[in-house]
């Protein structure tokens, strides 16, 4: 059953950037995706407090492979990284609609600097869907030795519920975290100091995203959702597209 919350393809082709980012951020703070954090950052993004920047690209899947649609996309990655203002960067991609699309945008992304994929793992998603899914260790790299780990949110019956929400979206951290050694980043570590909430309300946030996230979770294989996998997509999709990238770098 399609999802009531999800526009249909041709609503896509008449929404402006804002209102495609204000449909996304709505669906973030109603509380779909079962994170406190989440919601609470939108929140501070709506008063102007946090620099949480999202870029919209009305680009097809061919145009990002094909053209310079994808460089200009690296392009505003690597431009966030290197100025050091966004606490989160984003990139909203509304005519990347279904899994094949998906695979090849991920493939051309880890393909190219400062993104990398070091790892795939692979696995059923449920025990009642028979195909095999890739799951994706996508990473882009910081300065010094530090790497964050993105996370892709989309429209596809084959992400768990916490994954899912109205555009593609790509959302990492590009600045290491301030108050942890660690050299892996992910938008957890996102300041707390911008959230402007007392530390015992920050760990109870943690206790409730924690169990609201496994519930949505329920009945998908786990290790496929881990933090440190940023998007799962269809084995067979994410090989053709893999081959297909390798064949424009050629």
């Amino acid at each position: 059953m399609r999802d009531p919350h999800l526009p249909t393809t041709r609503l896509v082709h008449t929404l402006s950037p804002n209102a495609v980012f204000a449909h996304q951020r709505g669906w973030i703070k109603e509380g779909n995706t079962g994170c406190k954090f989440s919601q609470a950052l939108v929140t501070r993004v709506e008063k102007g407090t946090t620099p949480w920047n999202s870029v919209v690209e009305f680009s097809t899947a061919d145009q990002m492979v094909l053209t310079e649609k994808g460089l200009s996309f690296l392009a505003k990655v690597k431009g966030s990284i290197v100025e050091g203002r966004d606490e989160l960067f984003s990139g909203i991609f509304p005519h990347i609609r279904d899994a094949t699309d998906l695979a090849r945008l991920i493939a051309y992304l880890g393909s190219r600097q400062p993104f990398h994929i070091p790892q795939v793992d692979t696995g059923m998603i449920t025990e009642t869907d028979p195909k095999t899914y890739a799951g994706i260790y996508l990473r882009i790299a910081l300065a010094g030795d530090f790497e964050s780990w993105p996370v892709v949110l989309g429209p596809y019956d084959f992400f768990s519920p916490s994954r899912r929400a109205p555009y593609t979206e790509l959302v990492f951290r590009p600045l290491p975290e301030k108050h942890n050694p660690r050299t892996s980043v992910h938008q957890i570590g996102t300041d707390d100091t911008y959230l402007d909430v007392p530390e015992t309300t920050i760990e109870r946030m943690y206790e409730v995203s924690e169990r609201d996230v496994r519930r949505t979770r329920a009945g998908y294989n786990q290790k496929l959702f881990r933090a440190r996998i940023g998007v799962v997509i269809p084995q067979q999709e994410w090989e053709k597209a893999q081959e297909e990238i390798r064949e424009y770098s050629l």
